[in-house]
């Protein structure tokens, strides 16, 4: 097989920053081929020049060879379908393979990972002619946020259901399947049910089109949940689901793996130059029944 230098598409706005540092900088710290090493494509919301050249010097820490692209992507297409807790950002996931026409197959990360692992396996993994590759193996429909919603839409309970943190893309399949448009027909005919956003619609679209992809790839880890350390997270990419994040406000008192992020994090240099951001305290308030369940966790445990 041809070797083909992995190509990872994240993206993020300003309230992810210190996440996205980590995602990165942990995807070439664990690469094992220093001198080809990974193609970047970001698509930032509120990120200023200076940010990325912070983000810069952090990649450089990891001292593996690198190609950062930035790029910018127009929402409003998605304004008047349901927000995941004021973000639309999160859509743009539907819309990457269409504005990556020169990628054949690209590796989708979300900027709230820590990567302990080398990802060229990963990246070269057989997706058996689907458009798609994800974690799907033990979830379903069952205990999906949006049950009610797919099983109005004549999904059975026991149906697949993964998180999108971790996508593989076939993009010239989802191109020649026009599946971009499929996505779009679908949010505009349920704008208000759309309770995961993005994930409500690929779970939809691509039942029985997903190949399943070994699960040490997209290890869930919630602020409601157990620990996770570095060497338990070691030879996973460990996915900060849910909120409140590491990194939120207070996050270092309720989030039981906040060491292992820290690890990471206190290697970026981004580490040096963070400040109060506004953005972080609106997102507080809009998470605030998240902030209760953390609180309610820790004082149970």
């Amino acid at each position: 097989m041809k070797f083909q230098r992995p190509v990872v598409v994240s993206c993020a706005d300003k309230n992810m920053e210190a996440g996205l540092h980590v995602t990165m900088y942990s995807i070439l710290k664990h690469s094992s081929r220093k001198d080809s090493g990974v193609k970047f494509h970001l698509f930032l919301e509120g990120f200023s020049e200076a940010d990325k050249t912070v983000l810069r010097a952090t990649l450089d820490k990891a001292q593996t060879a690198y190609d950062l692209h930035f790029h910018s992507v127009e929402l409003d297409v998605f304004k008047g379908f349901r927000s995941l807790q004021g973000n639309y950002m999160t859509y743009a996931r539907l819309l990457l393979a269409d504005m990556l026409k020169d990628e054949g197959k690209f590796l989708y990360l979300d900027s709230d990972l820590v990567v302990s692992l080398d990802i060229h396996d990963l990246f070269h993994a057989d997706l058996q002619g689907y458009p798609v590759g994800a974690v799907v193996a033990g979830g379903t429909i069952d205990w999906a946020l949006e049950r009610s919603f797919f099983l109005q839409l004549g999904l059975d309970k026991n149906a697949a259901y993964f998180n999108a943190g971790v996508l593989l893309f076939n993009a010239t399949c989802w191109r020649e399947e026009n599946l971009t448009q499929e996505c779009l027909d679908f949010c505009s005919r349920h704008p208000f049910e759309l309770r995961a956003a993005d994930q409500t619609v690929l779970n939809y679209i691509l039942q029985k089109r997903v190949a399943n992809i070994n699960d040490c790839y997209n290890v869930p880890c919630y602020a409601t949940g157990k620990r996770i350390s570095e060497d338990m997270a070691s030879g996973q990419i460990t996915h900060f689901v849910g909120s409140p994040k590491p990194w939120d406000l207070f996050g270092s008192v309720l989030h039981p793996s906040y060491r292992l992020f820290k690890s990471y994090f206190d290697e970026t240099a981004l580490r040096r130059r963070i400040r109060f951001q506004s953005g972080l305290l609106f997102r507080s308030i809009a998470l605030r029944r998240s902030y209760f369940r953390s609180i309610r966790s820790k004082f149970k445990s």
